[in-house]
């Protein structure tokens, strides 16, 4: 009984834990310590869907991924903007949107006969957003 509440659980949290996520990679010469920050709270941090008009540097690459492919960027924008201002960031220039297919989950659990007890399976399509994380220059 206990080992079908934990995998019961499992499922659950992975369904609803794992909606989006923030992936920031970045490059060879990236540097946390950055002292013309001059952004004082995360809420400054600028999200654009074209090329910025001012110079910048970039960074690094950003990857968005929405594990529901029901989103909007708009709707992750808090938790970007947030992530962004960690890492001392002034923007963030979103350049590709697209849905990506994802393998499918398959958890399946047995009796000590060998037969198939409990099973879950899932497929999806995730919207991925690709962009580049900037520093802008002086």
């Amino acid at each position: 009984m206990k080992t079908k509440l934990l995998i019961t659980f499992i499922c659950v949290s992975l369904y609803f834990n794992c909606n989006t996520t923030v992936d920031f990679i970045p490059d060879a010469d990236y540097h946390k310590e950055f002292e013309n920050y001059s952004k004082k709270s995360w809420e400054e941090v600028e999200i654009h869907l074209s090329r910025p008009d001012q110079r910048f540097l970039i960074v690094g690459t950003i990857a968005v991924r929405d594990f529901e492919g029901t989103g909007k960027l708009k709707d992750y924008s808090r938790n970007i903007k947030k992530e962004m201002f960690d890492k001392k960031m002034d923007g963030i220039w979103i350049s590709t949107n697209k849905l990506e297919s994802v393998d499918d989950t398959i958890f399946t659990t047995m009796d000590s006969r060998g037969k198939t007890t409990h099973s879950y399976e899932s497929e999806r399509i995730i919207k991925i957003w690709k962009g580049y994380a900037f520093r802008y220059k002086n």
